[in-house]
């Protein structure tokens, strides 16, 4: 009774290039998670449907959205607080510096009557980070919990991101697709094929780690040194 279904949606922001926003939404069933599909290629029109049906959700962090300069960044910042009244403040996946700048923003639009909430999560692509970061609360079982995320009444904490959990968690998806392809489903693949697809793997996975662990910790750095600049 305490469980409900979440996910984590990525949709696009036409004004900016179509830049990638991924959005969380708690508590959604299986119709509603077929008509947010519709509403996905538009964040406008996405939110606007969570809303109607009255879906908690939040903003994931917007490293992925890549402004080009400090007056989109601006545009962004401002569109994004305008639609969201949760943020995630701290996420699992991310540099701690990241995590702090959106912990000190929620926390000073409160103190200009500015309400909004806020959660975090581990952001796990590997089991070994599932349940690292989290979300907590007073409550009794999933009403009251996503009844105090609403209302501002929640504590996050736990593990920041860095080069290591990132390349690691990167390294780790492709041993997955190694194990996926040579032992789970062994008839599916004739040996040749499987042959060809280690040596893709072979080939990916020295770099996989250094290339994601690198491009990850650069851009966070450089859009939260772009936000600080905001101020």
């Amino acid at each position: 009774p305490d469980f409900f279904v979440s996910e984590e949606v990525e949709t696009y922001l036409p004004e900016l290039h179509k830049a990638r926003i991924h959005i969380n939404v708690f508590g959604l069933d299986e119709r509603q998670h077929r008509e947010i599909q519709y509403y996905r290629p538009n964040m406008h029109d996405l939110v606007a449907y969570l809303r109607d049906q009255d879906l908690l959700f939040s903003l994931n962090p917007i490293f992925r959205t890549n402004p080009r300069d400090r007056t989109q960044m601006t545009g962004l910042i401002d569109t994004l607080l305008q639609m969201f009244g949760c943020f995630e403040v701290h996420n699992g996946s991310q540099l701690k510096s990241h995590n702090d700048f959106w912990a000190a923003a929620v926390d000073r639009w409160r103190q200009e009557g500015i309400t909004k909430s806020f959660v975090g999560g581990s952001d796990a692509h590997t089991l070994r980070r599932v349940g690292t970061t989290f979300t907590a609360a007073r409550a009794t079982g999933k009403t009251e919990f996503l009844a105090a995320i609403r209302g501002g009444e929640t504590f996050v904490a736990g593990a920041h991101g860095d080069f290591f959990g990132t390349a690691y968690d990167a390294v780790e998806v492709v041993l997955r697709y190694v194990k996926n392809v040579y032992v789970d489903n062994e008839e599916r693949f004739p040996l040749p094929r499987r042959m060809r697809h280690m040596a893709v793997a072979a080939t990916m996975l020295p770099l996989t780690g250094v290339i994601s662990g690198i491009s990850t910790a650069v851009t966070i750095r450089k859009q939260t040194q772009m936000i600080r600049a905001l101020r």
